[in-house]
């Protein structure tokens, strides 16, 4: 290409064509534009990874308080305060409460020898909350993060989640782990009936939200597995817009809320999350889980929980690594699948010959 700037001479300048990314989560209102269907009157795309505070100095904000913090830090401006090609730092001051609040995004990199491996764990970003005291006494404060909003609903029309709910179903649901537990699953039509959507004083190993296909979810950068930071992990639907009628397609995420942080005079706290953003790829999964730099974690609590085959998953998992070993042969999902469908039939096959 020839690019011309100002006054200066064409120079040229090599361009490089390649796909665009899939985005695993998005504008909500572009998932309405894929189903051809028209928001509400009262939406409100809200953003992911929205924070503001919930307690001061031991007590809840009042309800004046809460919505005036809540649209300083919500919809408020924030001060670029740092960035580079992997990083961005975004910080807001809080005078009044003696408070800033800082959020590091920091993307994942992938080695150049390991760009071929499709499960390799760079699925993520790295989220730092961190609570800046600038009082020159010690104060307490404690925040409330909002998961990833706008899953992707690309393929809406066959796309069907298998839950895990008796007469559960949606196309989105908030999927969160707690220690000592398996997997809970809360569809959005649950969420919207308000019917068992918060789990209170739970050690958490990860929540978000949770698609047929691909996930966008939390995990704390623990300590220890039993390292116990909050208060509430709740299931909402952010925009407040669904309804019975509207609830299989409603945009659900994750709501945590911190237990308070103490602060010395001029003192910070951070806060680490690892936030897969990814397929649902078993390998891939099982790279993530509970962990920080000095704990090497716990990997019966990684995101491969996530995959649910139903209840003859047993079944389901031995013809899905049929599917992958005859891939691994023959790289043709199509002819693949033809391969699988004729074993089937041959061994139903023989079993019915074999009962007579």
């Amino acid at each position: 290409l020839q690019i011309k700037r100002g006054e200066n001479g064409p120079q040229p300048m090599t361009a490089v064509l390649m796909r665009r990314p899939f985005a695993v989560v998005r504008p909500e209102i572009e998932n309405y534009q894929i189903r051809e269907a028209e928001p509400p009157k009262d939406f409100i795309d809200r953003p992911s990874f929205l924070l503001t505070l919930s307690e001061v100095n031991g007590k809840p904000l009042g309800d004046d308080e809460a919505k005036r913090v809540a649209a300083i830090l919500e919809t408020g401006n924030w001060e670029l305060a740092n960035h580079d090609e992997k990083s961005v730092t975004f910080r807001r001051a809080l005078p009044e409460l003696k408070l800033e609040v800082i959020k590091r995004y920091t993307l994942a990199a992938t080695p150049q020898d390991q760009l071929k491996d499709p499960d390799y764990p760079a699925y993520h970003l790295q989220l730092n909350v961190e609570l800046h005291n600038t009082d020159s006494a010690a104060r307490s404060a404690a925040y409330r993060l909002d998961g990833a909003t706008g899953m992707s609903l690309e393929g809406w029309w066959y796309s069907r989640r298998v839950s895990r709910n008796w007469g559960g179903g949606s196309l989105r649901a908030v999927a969160l782990r707690c220690v000592g537990s398996s997997t809970i699953e809360i569809d959005a039509p649950q969420i919207v009936k308000k019917k068992d959507t918060l789990i209170e004083g739970e050690a958490l190993a990860y929540a978000g939200v949770d698609s047929q296909y691909f996930s966008a979810v939390f995990v704390p950068q623990l300590g220890a597995l039993d390292d116990n930071w909050f208060v509430t992990t709740e299931a909402v639907i952010p925009d407040a817009t669904a309804d019975a009628k509207t609830a299989y397609y409603a945009n659900p995420t994750c709501r945590l809320t911190r237990k308070p942080i103490d602060l010395e005079a001029g003192a910070s706290q951070s806060d680490s999350y690892q936030v897969f953003l990814g397929p649902k790829r078993p390998h891939l999964l099982a790279q993530y889980y509970p962990r920080d730099a000095k704990w090497p974690g716990d990997p019966s609590y990684s995101l491969e929980d996530l995959i649910y085959f139903g209840w003859f998953g047993s079944v389901a998992q031995i013809m899905l690594w049929i599917l992958h070993s005859i891939y691994a042969v023959l790289p043709n999902y199509g002819i693949a699948i033809i391969l699988l469908t004729l074993l089937v039939r041959a061994f139903g096959k023989s079993w019915k010959t074999a009962l007579g």
